[in-house]
């Protein structure tokens, strides 16, 4: 509407559009390939006395189109009208990987199925490119575990040669992003993971933990869940042995007389609790808002807290027991959240936990090292007859209709545009990686039911290697 309506008025007062040309001397855009209809018309307008408009944009990155209103057409239409600045070198990547992205773009234009996923442009390394002599490798294996086995070792490896090295694991979805960290953790690795689950937010676990310690204040387990989160975040110091404490006591934590215990970890967290229990007789929202904010760390996590007492504000019913609300949130965290964009923190360039996301989430990134697991047709459908249309896929393609006063798109070429867009997700994926790639996939789920393996990426890299 903001989009709609600011060019509404400058089309339809030339005194505003004037005033606002003169101010636009200069145009630049940035992500051009995300943008919309309703955007170029903006920028247009805006630009439409001194003509100096620049849109930077990677069509071989358009990775949002099928669920946003983006329209990657309107930009190739406007690279055909006007001049073209390729800016083609990168130093990101060895130049087997630029090899591979390269060969992924080639092979792609010469199948008449998927021509028309990307912009005829490869790309060229520099001096700086760093060196070694790892191959993207592809790997198929019997089973899930496999796979996993494998990476699990290719990172023991990694770390141990390299202990600072950034390390990857890029997935499709916001489930298997869970599933990857449970597995990591349960075998002792510290792990960095970006989501759009509001329980994949540390920010949330802590308050969802003390909630439930208010809730049920003899329950040990939801003490111990505290515990581990201190732990974790370095709040106190709290030890394994002051978890053992918890995990054996026959009575309540709560109950235990502050003056006798023998840690300063545990005197603290008691302290912590019973500070939260004299507080709680404020509404839902307003505790939440004072856990997170007593407990963030960084920008990030307060602006998150914000998000969070503004959802369980929204979420509650009036006169609703704090256990039912809970099971409202436990049951909400699970799911990627569309209403709430909650923040991501920062991944810093020397960080040395280990980064899992789900492949949108990696764009603008880069890492020595990346694993693309579970490439199947299953969760990359690259073959016409194995591609299901999104959920709401429809809805958005009707509505860029209306804006665009075009038809809608027919079955077969809406599966065709997700096809296209998937392609173009691997690209993304493959050019995160500065020094190493390792991309697999196994024949039998966890469930052990059967995956189809990608033939176009046996062949792509039959051909690479």
């Amino acid at each position: 509407d903001m989009l709609y309506f600011a060019v509404k008025i400058l089309e339809s007062d030339k005194a505003v559009l004037k005033y606002y040309q003169e101010i636009c001397k200069f145009i630049i855009e940035d992500e051009a390939q995300d943008s919309t209809d309703i955007q170029q018309r903006l920028i247009s307008l805006l630009g439409g006395k001194y003509n100096n408009i620049v849109r930077c944009g990677d069509i071989n990155q358009a990775i949002t189109s099928t669920f946003t209103n983006s329209n990657l057409e309107s930009f190739k239409s406007f690279l055909k009208n006007n001049k073209i600045v390729e800016m083609n070198s990168s130093q990101r990547c060895t130049n087997q990987i630029y090899s591979l992205a390269n060969s992924l773009i080639q092979e792609a234009i010469k199948n008449p199925l998927y021509k028309n996923a990307f912009y005829d442009i490869l790309i060229k390394g520099t001096a700086n490119n760093p060196k070694n002599d790892i191959s993207p490798s592809y790997k198929v294996f019997e089973k899930d575990i496999d796979e996993k086995l494998f990476i699990l070792n290719q990172i023991k490896t990694i770390k141990n040669e390299n202990p600072k090295a950034s390390i990857a694991i890029l997935l499709r979805l916001n489930s298997q992003v869970n599933e990857y960290n449970e597995f990591l953790i349960s075998n002792g690795f510290q792990t960095s993971i970006r989501t759009d689950s509001l329980g994949q937010k540390e920010i949330y676990n802590i308050i969802r933990s003390i909630l439930a310690i208010i809730n049920a204040p003899l329950n040990n387990e939801n003490i111990i869940n505290l515990a581990k989160i201190y732990r974790k975040r370095h709040i106190s110091n709290i030890t394994l042995e002051d978890l053992d404490f918890i995990q054996n006591l026959e009575k309540p934590f709560i109950n235990e007389d502050v003056d006798a215990l023998y840690s300063e970890g545990l005197s603290q967290l008691y302290w912590d609790i019973s500070y939260w229990f004299n507080e709680s007789v404020n509404d839902i929202e307003e505790l939440a808002l004072q856990i997170g904010s007593y407990y963030s760390k960084n920008s990030v996590e307060k602006s998150n807290t914000y998000l969070i007492s503004s959802f369980i504000k929204r979420l509650k019913d009036k006169n609703e027991s704090l256990n039912d609300l809970l099971k409202k949130l436990d049951f909400a965290a699970l799911k990627p959240m569309s209403a709430y964009k909650f923040f991501d923190e920062e991944v810093q360039e020397n960080d040395t936990n280990i980064n899992i996301m789900t492949m949108h989430k990696s764009k603008g990134d880069e890492f020595d090292y990346v694993f693309i697991p579970m490439l199947n047709e299953e969760n990359y459908p690259i073959e016409l007859e194995n591609v299901k249309l999104k959920t709401g896929g429809h809805f958005v393609q009707t509505i860029k209709a209306q804006i665009e006063n075009s038809q809608v798109q027919t079955p077969e070429l809406l599966k065709k545009e997700q096809i296209f867009e998937t392609m173009r997700l691997l690209y993304v994926g493959i050019t995160r990686a500065k020094q190493g790639l390792f991309i697999s996939s196994s024949r039998l789920s966890k469930r052990n039911k059967k995956l189809k393996i990608s033939e176009f990426i046996e062949k792509l890299f039959n051909n690479f290697s």
